[in-house]
């Protein structure tokens, strides 16, 4: 009964989302074509490295694929790319930029299964790679993981369509200069990299990897159930030895970003304080940079000022902010009603991206009863 009514309240209170409140003019994308349209992930830029073009997806009315848009930040028009089948809410089609005219991101048939495309933006030409991408380091290699496990396992960032691999529970390094690929570790390995020993953990995966600015090191988080609670660790993959490090262990990690090739931010839950926490990969110590019970996506503007976000509150706001991690002055950019029937694996996060430039950023909204991309000037 309790529950039923703080639904019945939020409803109501989402009744009034579709106001936004703002310092600065933004731009929304819509097209009435499509029923959504959306970005993804927070750990890539949409933005063209011109900064004169988005790219993004566009979902139509009853459609099971999604297709793949240029937006013209210039003249506002819209252009059609590709479709693809291998898209969720969270990260779409891991939509990213190769270079400043390709695109790379995953499809899915069912001879094929899951694999990606570099696609030419002007002559429509396409380079498949075998396996669909996770992570991008420059035009050097991708790494890759079995998103049909992510599935299987009930998380929000697997794909519609469960295929056998030859790669389940494994990290993939495929080198695109030479096609030349590798297993570099399974989740059996990561289980037992641990200083404890869980003999019963279940739906174990990792995601979320995210590269050092140099290549050489990467980061992600290895995830699984014990006894019905789930246990969060950080880890790290050295390049150039080859080596699998656990860098915060059973303490709760949910979003990180680099701040250089050694230290990595992240919002956490250490010792049961929460916040946005900085960790040295290689000597391990761990320190608290801004305290705050709100988890968010963050990405620096500069050496010392994130731009993140917030889940929707009590009250069904979303806030946009910069965070000074060094002085802790907050900057609060944009605060957005969202809609509360939007919820666990339908919900729309922010996920704020920035141009690389730093001057513009993206996000993610509901607006009147559709997700749309939003555009704002840092």
């Amino acid at each position: 009964m309790k529950s039923a009514l703080i639904r019945l309240i939020k409803r109501v209170l989402s009744f009034f989302y579709f106001l936004f409140k703002y310092s600065k003019k933004v731009q929304i994308i819509e097209d009435e074509r499509y029923n959504n349209i959306f970005f993804g992930y927070y750990d890539v830029t949409s933005f063209s490295s011109s900064e004169n073009l988005l790219t993004i997806h566009g979902q139509k009315y009853g459609h099971k694929d999604v297709d793949i848009l240029l937006y013209n930040l210039q003249d506002s028009s819209i252009e059609v790319i590709d479709s693809s089948m291998a898209w969720n809410y969270q990260q779409g089609t891991r939509l990213m930029w190769f270079s400043s005219d390709e695109l790379l991101y995953n499809k899915y048939d069912e001879i094929k299964g899951y694999y990606s495309v570099i696609k030419n933006i002007n002559d429509k030409s396409e380079t498949i790679i075998p396996f669909p991408v996770q992570a991008l380091y420059e035009n050097s290699y991708i790494l890759s993981i079995d998103y049909s496990n992510l599935t299987e396992i009930g998380t929000e960032y697997g794909y519609p369509h469960l295929h056998q691999t030859s790669y389940k529970d494994s990290l993939v390094y495929f080198n695109l200069k030479t096609s030349e690929y590798s297993t570099l570790f399974q989740v059996t390995d990561c289980v037992k990299a641990l200083t404890t020993q869980f003999d019963n953990a279940t739906k174990c995966h990792f995601n979320h990897f995210l590269i050092s600015p140099n290549g050489n090191y990467f980061v992600f988080i290895f995830r699984f159930y014990c006894n019905g609670k789930r246990v969060d660790n950080l880890l790290g993959y050295s390049l150039i030895t080859n080596k699998l490090d656990v860098i915060v262990e059973g303490q709760m990690v949910s979003h990180c970003v680099w701040r250089n090739n050694e230290e990595v931010l992240f919002w956490g839950r250490v010792d049961n304080c929460p916040g946005y926490f900085q960790i040295n990969t290689e000597e391990k110590c761990i320190n608290l940079k801004y305290s705050t019970e709100k988890d968010g996506h963050p990405s620096f503007i500069n050496n010392d000022v994130i731009l993140t976000d917030t889940y929707p509150d009590r009250f069904l706001c979303q806030t946009l902010s910069t965070i000074n991690i060094e002085t802790g002055e907050k900057n609060i950019k944009l605060e957005k009603k969202h809609p509360a029937k939007y919820s666990t694996a339908n919900r729309c996060d922010m996920h704020p991206s920035l141009s690389p430039s730093k001057t513009f950023y993206q996000i993610d909204v509901i607006e009147k009863g559709k997700r749309k991309v939003c555009i704002g000037k840092v």
